[in-house]
């Protein structure tokens, strides 16, 4: 072997580089085990549940705090501390830490309402209404959907005149086309993802999340954001979604419009015969169809409603008075700017009342209805503001643009945490100017249509200073603080698909993975060392310098191990010494022939590059499709999948090589066989492709059966084909899946589907419901439903907050949009890579028919995979689920099967080089003859170590487990019966059945 010195000089530094790289993991891992220490010894020990995981939470907070400058990792050279230490250090998933990931698309409604030069335009929000509803259900592009329905009930209206103006003008001439509106409109809405994408970038920088990830794909104009290890996904939520739209307004008191709201009253007495029903009474989970039946603006309607709160029970005892005296409490103090509270569960029935034309008619032309932003803890109350817009313009006061800076603060008066800000030299100016006017009255500062708190202002502020109370714990006040000081979002947007893991499910993960990893290793160390004596413990020394390097890789680049990245982790461990077997197998047949131990060496490994190289290139080429349309988790398969091919191929060509020719040159005994495992193989002589109509037959009956199971039983689909919100819930005993099932799809949604996960104390419950909601607060009204329908299987009462926070251990949501993009990469992934596998063998074969062959026995696998997920999806113990993993699962099957039909097809080549003597069916049937020990043990090997998946991980990748032993069983099977016999029949129709010397002239 050339340049050995320069093949161990790279195994040195890859070593040194890994450890190097890995220590920071390590010097992590110690810290966080101090900071759970002093946090546990740190807390009331008699706390439980969630005020327990809270306290924790604050004390680690706390610790990291006090030793954020610390040194912990000193080098002599360089020092780190616990933040620096952890950036280098190795990346773990959602899925095996918990946390929260999103993709966020901007609101193209609330982009053409704001470029709208009239935005209350009936004709105009008809028709935009009515897109926002048909883009939620995936019906096509918003901007599109509003041109189409507004050109529609008014043909002969041009649309440049709903947005033309004098401040853009320029941009949009008033002579502008249909089209020329539609292609501004829609560079508009890129604009505002560029700009979005880069304001949110700065919020989660100043979050404090330990390595966030955070990209833009401009082709979607979707925000990818993934935050592990945050414990708290609401505030999170609130983060990327808060539009941070600070304003400052004059408020109506009570004593000022108290008169209008009597009139108001007595309006709806009279005609509260003839209303509809406002709140359902039967149950809280009712009111999100209320809510799309109206089709509320929650962020900021025409007609003055302000966000809505979360709903809560709707059954509590009501009073008397009127429908708004049954619901509202007015104010006592005329001079209030508290017009008066309402209980949380009449929020929305309130904002009903006061949107309707006959009530509105009795209040002044400019006023806005806002909720406070707290609600409050005694006696579940929010307050209600008048705001006082200008009757012109519905401009407030003063907004977010004058801010300079904002911190959090302590009020020197109550010591209540507060938000501290000073205001830009013009905002200052206008602030004062504001402060002068209104001394006396009451302003107030609201945020994303909040009132977080209404002070008097009792004398001119020119200083340009000012504050907000509301209540904040520190937490929240340092978010808005950090909110208001990088600025509003351009536009406000909406998550089209989350995925939210709690701590506890991440850590079981990681206990199945690594569980499953040992067992796989273990497994493929054995039957190596079993199989090939001395030289298959070479190869377990090898395959362990593989792991290293993946891990030490891994860390380098700052990849993300996943769940599904210890599952490419345990295949990589099969595929690492597949390479083995090949060369072993081909240094066997080299002894065979009598040659000595140095040469055959030498031949076997210079035999099998050929092999080896093509069956790894085109593995590799399917983790490359993986990574570009695949999501985070199948993106961290494909990274390993990737690294631990190169690894392979380096350990296996040149690591273990290195010993062996050291041995061999210095007569230490290796023996590639052992008493049980001599024989092996040898000899063969079976007529398999002389039998291969057999094959046809029992491929095709086997065809028409799951063409026949698919159309009959269909499949199950994950959320991230239809459409839908998953969750995984536990109980606090075992519970039966059916049963919950039954009273789910009774009261909660038809189609649900329940299926137990991992334990019989967790259920994963998948549902439509509410999915394709243009409203904002669908996810919590989902919650809140699916919430109110589980709790009586709790043997203890457990308040929604609990279950919200400790019970519902994770929650996905994939909208219909999100969905049809999902399905559609999927689709052309598997496209391009059984395109990628055709071209790549006919380039190297030189040969359309072993492309031809490879390419429809690959279709043949992964057919049949999808025909046993059919017939078996209501029956294993695990989810047998359509949805992005088992494309992932059939994308894997593509490359590894690709690679078993690469060694039969080498031989194959080799022996047409030859001009081997023989018709061309003798020649391919003794091709994988003499390849069968390697197709065998390769695909045996892999199975062994996808095993120890199936049966040690969790429910989350077992699926996939399953998958690829079927695929990789089929695989074995068509690379001789599909993948070779199409190959030499049509070979034979080209040639017309001449000897295999005859076809090589």
């Amino acid at each position: 072997m050339q340049a050995k010195g320069l093949i161990q000089f790279f195994f040195g530094a890859m070593v040194l580089v890994s450890l190097y790289q890995l220590s920071f993991t390590w010097v992590a891992n110690l810290e966080e085990k101090k900071a759970d220490r002093y946090a546990e010894s740190g807390i009331d020990q008699t706390l439980t549940g969630e005020a327990r995981e809270t306290a924790v939470s604050d004390k680690r907070s706390e610790y990291f705090s006090q030793n954020s400058e610390k040194t912990v990792y000193n080098l002599g050279i360089a020092k780190y501390n616990y933040d620096e230490v952890k950036k280098r250090s190795l990346n773990l998933g959602l899925d095996l830490q918990g946390g929260l990931s999103v993709v966020l698309e901007v609101s193209k409604y609330d982009l053409v309402k704001q470029l709208a030069s009239d935005p209350k335009n009936p004709k105009f929000l008809a028709a935009l209404d009515k897109a926002r509803i048909d883009d939620a259900q995936g019906n096509g592009d918003l901007i599109d959907l509003f041109a189409s329905n507004y050109l529609a009930e008014n043909p002969n209206v041009q649309l440049v005149a709903l947005f033309s103006n004098s401040s853009n003008v320029e941009d949009l001439p008033r002579t502008s086309t249909n089209n020329d509106v539609i292609s501004w409109l829609k560079n508009a809405a890129d604009e505002g993802v560029e700009s979005t994408y880069t304001k949110l970038r700065e919020r989660i920088d100043r979050f404090g999340v330990s390595q966030p990830y955070v990209t833009l794909q401009k082709s979607t104009g979707r925000i990818m954001v993934e935050l592990p290890g945050v414990d708290n996904p609401k505030r999170a939520r609130e983060l990327l979604q808060s539009t941070a739209n600070l304003e400052f307004w004059t408020v109506w008191t009570y004593g000022e419009i108290g008169g209008a709201i009597n009139q108001a009253n007595n309006i709806l007495m009279s005609i509260e015969d003839e209303a509809t029903p406002i709140m359902p009474e039967d149950s809280a989970s009712m009111v999100a169809m209320q809510i799309d039946t109206m089709h509320i603006d929650t962020m900021h309607t025409d007609t003055g409603e302000a966000l809505i709160p979360e709903v809560a029970d709707a059954n509590d005892e009501q009073n008397d008075g009127g429908p708004l005296g049954k619901i509202l409490t007015v104010a006592q103090d005329g001079g209030s700017p508290i017009i008066g509270s309402v209980r949380e569960s009449d929020t929305l029935q309130l904002m009903r009342y006061l949107k309707s034309e006959e009530v509105l008619a009795q209040f002044p032309p400019n006023i806005i209805f806002m909720f406070s932003s707290k609600l409050d803890p005694v006696t579940k109350t929010f307050d209600l503001y008048a705001i006082k817009s200008d009757p012109d313009s519905d401009e407030p006061l003063l907004d977010g643009s004058a801010v300079k800076s904002a911190s959090p603060d302590r009020d020197p008066m109550s010591g209540k945490v507060q938000i501290s800000m000073s205001m830009k030299p013009e905002g200052a100016r206008k602030w004062k100017d504001v402060t002068t006017e209104n001394v006396g009255k009451f302003i107030a500062i609201s945020l994303d249509n909040k009132v977080y708190s209404a002070p008097r202002v009792n004398e001119p502020i020119p200083s340009g200073r000012s504050s907000i109370s509301g209540d904040f714990t520190t937490e929240e006040a340092i978010d808005l603080s950090n909110i208001l000081e990088v600025g509003k979002l351009p536009v406000p947007s909406k998550i089209v698909q989350e995925d939210i893991v709690g701590p506890s499910l991440g850590a079981e993960s990681i206990r199945d993975g690594v569980i499953s990893m040992i067992v796989g290793l273990i497994l493929v160390v054995v039957f190596m060392a079993f199989y090939y004596s001395r030289a298959g413990i070479i190869a377990d020394l090898a395959l362990f310098a593989n792991i290293f390097f993946i891990f030490g890789v891994l860390a380098s680049i700052g990849a993300t191990l996943t769940l599904p990245g210890i599952a490419g982790l345990v295949l990589t461990m099969g595929m690492a010494v597949d390479a083995n077997v090949i060369i072993y197998e081909r240094v066997r047949e080299e002894l065979g022939r009598g040659k000595s131990m140095v040469k055959a060496i030498s031949d076997g490994y210079k035999n099998s590059y050929s092999a080896i190289i093509d069956s790894h290139v085109t593995t590799f080429i399917i983790g490359i499709i993986l990574n570009e349309f695949g999501s985070g988790p199948i993106k961290g398969f494909a990274i390993v999948l990737m690294i631990g091919i190169v690894f392979s191929l380096f350990t296996s060509i040149f690591i273990s090589r290195l010993i062996l020719d050291w041995m061999a040159k210095t007569n230490k005994k290796i023996t590639y066989f052992t008493n049980f495992t001599k024989g092996a193989f040898k000899n063969v002589n079976l007529k398999l492709i002389q039998n291969r109509k057999y094959g046809y037959i029992f491929s095709g009956i086997l065809t028409v059966i799951s063409v026949i199971v698919i159309v009959v039983s269909g499949f199950n689909y994950g959320v991230e084909f239809t459409g839908g919100r998953s969750y995984t819930v536990k109980f606090d005993k075992a519970i039966d899946a059916e049963t919950v099932r039954t009273q789910l799809a009774e009261t909660f949604d038809p189609a649900v589907q329940v299926k137990t996960f991992s334990t019989a104390e967790k259920l994963k419950i998948t549902t439509t419901y509410l999915i394709g909601s243009a409203d904002p607060a669908a996810d919590s009204l989902a919650s809140h439903a699916l919430y109110d329908n589980v709790k009586s299987f709790y043997s203890n009462e457990v308040d929604f907050k609990t279950w919200d926070s400790i019970y519902k251990e994770s929650q996905m949501k994939v909208e219909p949009t999100m969905a049809d993009d999902i399905k559609n990469k999927a689709v052309w992934a598997i496209g391009i890579a059984l395109l990628c596998t055709f071209l790549y063998i006919v380039l190297r074969f030189r040969r359309w028919q072993f492309g031809l062959g490879a390419v429809i026995s690959l279709i043949h696998d992964s057919f049949m995979t999808l025909a046993i997920f059919a017939l078996l999806k209501d029956v294993m113990p695990f989810t047998l689920q359509i949805d992005e993993t088992f494309i992932a699962a059939i994308l894997t099957i593509i490359g590894y099967s690709i690679m078993d039909t690469v060694v039969v097809y080498d031989r194959i080549r080799e022996y047409l080089r030859e001009s081997k003597s023989g018709s061309l069916v003798e020649v391919f049937n003794l091709a994988i003859n003499e390849t069968l020990s390697r197709t065998v043990i390769t695909s045996g090997v892999t199975i062994l170590s996808i095993l120890a998946i199936l049966f040690f991980g969790s429910d989350n990748i077992q699926g996939f487990a399953f998958a690829m032993v079927i695929g990789v069983g089929f695989g074995t099977y068509s690379s001789v019966f599909i993948a070779s016999a199409l190959a030499v029949d049509m070979y034979k129709k080209e040639h017309h059945d001449k000897n295999a010397e005859e076809v090589m002239k």
